[in-house]
Parts: C-alpha cells; sequence; structure tokens
C-alpha cells in the first residue's frame, strides 16, 4: 500500500458536455495544480506525480468498433508557460465499450506526468467524425497526487 507524504491529495475534472458539438476537439475541464502545504503553513514547492487515476462515465456506452464514429478522452498537461508537457488517450470508444459508473483504472497513463506549480491538467474529446455525439454521457476524471512513492 502506497504511503504519501501528505495524505495523498485528491483532484476531480468533471466534463461539461451540455449538447452535441461539431467540433473535432472539445475541451471540457481544467485541474490547475497548486503546490502542497505544510503542517507549518510553509508552501512545498516540490514537483509531484499522478499516483493514481480513475475515469467514471455518467451512463453506459457501447463501442463503436463496428462504425468507426468513435469518440477519444484525452488529458494534457500544460505548464505555466502554456507549453504542452504530456498527453495521453484515456478512453476509445473505438477499442471498448463501458458500463456506468464502472471506474477504468487509467493511472497507467498518468502516473509518469510531474506536477509543478502553475501546471494545468485538461480533459477532452476527441473525434475522428463530423463531431461529439449528442448522446454521449459526462464523465469524471478522479486522482491522486502527492511526492512520495510506495512504501
Amino acid at each position: 500500500m502506497p504511503s504519501y507524504k501528505y495524505g495523498g491529495r485528491q483532484f476531480q475534472i468533471q466534463s461539461n458536455l451540455v449538447t452535441a458539438s461539431t467540433t473535432a476537439n472539445a475541451t471540457v475541464g481544467v485541474f490547475n495544480y497548486l503546490p502542497a502545504v505544510l503542517a507549518n503553513q510553509a508552501i512545498d514547492y516540490a514537483a509531484e506525480t499522478i499516483k493514481s487515476a480513475t475515469l467514471v462515465f455518467v451512463s453506459s456506452l457501447a463501442s463503436s468498433a463496428t462504425t468507426g464514429n468513435s469518440v477519444i478522452i484525452a488529458a494534457t498537461q500544460y505548464n505555466s508557460a502554456g507549453s504542452s508537457v504530456a498527453s495521453a488517450a484515456l478512453y476509445n470508444q473505438g477499442l471498448a465499450s463501458v458500463a456506468a459508473l464502472t471506474p477504468l483504472d487509467v493511472s497507467t497513463k498518468l502516473n509518469t506526468w510531474v506536477l509543478n506549480p502553475g501546471d494545468s491538467v485538461v480533459l477532452m474529446v476527441n473525434t475522428n467524425t463530423v463531431g461529439i455525439p449528442a448522446s454521449f454521457p459526462n464523465f469524471t476524471l478522479s486522482g491522486t497526487i502527492d511526492s512520495v512513492t510506495a512504501a
């Protein structure tokens, strides 16, 4: 079981899909990383990593492997200067279906990301077709960040 220097701080990014979109890429949520505060109220500017992360959809999503109209959930890390640092595809509808409220472990896709003060994690929906369907469900990316690895 991992041990955490700060108790494993949590973050969540909830998507905000309100209607169908004809855009190929849509930013649906952002997490702005702030440094940890030590017990003596001093700010610890040490970089932290994402230790665990899950993606949860509010309703079931069928695979689009036979139609080819897939939607991809991706995350990109930007530094304080606005430059892209890392990115990862978290879910590809063309590869698998997912049941409602069933956590998909995406830890291995994000646990190499090193977060520094001022960094942002941006959650996006991408499509290889004409747009994001109106029926595409909202989802939440939840994670734990800390600077200490496993015990």
